[in-house]
């Protein structure tokens, strides 16, 4: 079962196993990198990790489409987070502190959770973000480059939509959902957890709540209570 959740300023997707990502910093992750039926080696998106899908040679078509969705989809799961589990449980998460990559050395220890060792922290040595702001204060994962630009616009092409299934047998009709549903993102810094660009963030209003884009301490802060409404009393039930 995948979850997610809708935070202020990407939609964050969670799995329930390891997510794997490209080693190459700078390339994007996509579902083409692991079209069963050329293994993909003709698509724009090269897969250059030899660990993911150990053995996937041996494999057929549809065993590694399946293997491609189970370590990426996330298939729409936001509403989990965003409304059941928020209004319906009653319970509120906070993702900062646990995605936050200033933190990002200490989360095992604090959370048993393992960051995604494609990912870097921004500012550090051969990461390709030099500040918390340029990535909302989230790591650096294979696909960035791509998706921080969608944040607070909409546009934003899911890497899913290049997934390419395992063929059908001859004459079966294919009733195949669009692929763009699986919805894939890319990774948040830790294995297993996805994110995907709010296209409704306003980065303005974000500055005038937290100060600087790479943080939420604003919403840490103790907040003034109005004074007692002045109204008469006019409650039907106590």
């Amino acid at each position: 079962m995948n979850r997610a959740v809708l935070i202020g300023l990407v939609l964050i997707c969670l799995s329930v196993v390891p997510m794997a990502e490209s080693q190459e910093m700078g390339t994007a992750t996509a579902a083409s990198t692991m079209a069963p039926a050329d293994d993909g080696a003709a698509h724009a998106h090269t897969f250059s990790d030899k660990g993911f899908c150990y053995g996937k040679k041996a494999l057929t078509a549809s065993e590694r489409a399946g293997c491609a969705i189970w370590f990426y989809a996330t298939a729409g799961n936001s509403r989990f987070f965003t409304y059941v589990y928020q209004q319906r449980l009653g319970v509120l998460i906070d993702w900062f502190w646990i995605l936050n990559s200033a933190d990002r050395d200490t989360r095992f220890a604090r959370w048993g959770m393992l960051n995604d060792p494609e990912c870097c922290r921004p500012g550090d040595p051969n990461c390709p973000a030099k500040s918390y702001d340029e990535t909302y204060g989230f790591d650096y994962c294979p696909g960035d480059q791509k998706l921080l630009q969608y944040v607070g616009r909409s546009g934003y092409r899911d890497p899913a939509c290049d997934f390419i299934d395992a063929p059908l047998a001859g004459g079966e009709r294919d009733q195949r959902e669009n692929p763009c549903n699986l919805e894939f993102g890319t990774s948040s810094g830790l294995m297993g957890v996805r994110k995907f660009p709010n296209p409704r963030f306003n980065a303005d209003q974000w500055r005038k709540v937290n100060g600087q884009l790479g943080t939420w301490a604003g919403f840490n802060q103790r907040v003034k209570l109005r004074p007692e409404s002045t109204y008469p009393d006019i409650r039907m039930l106590d």
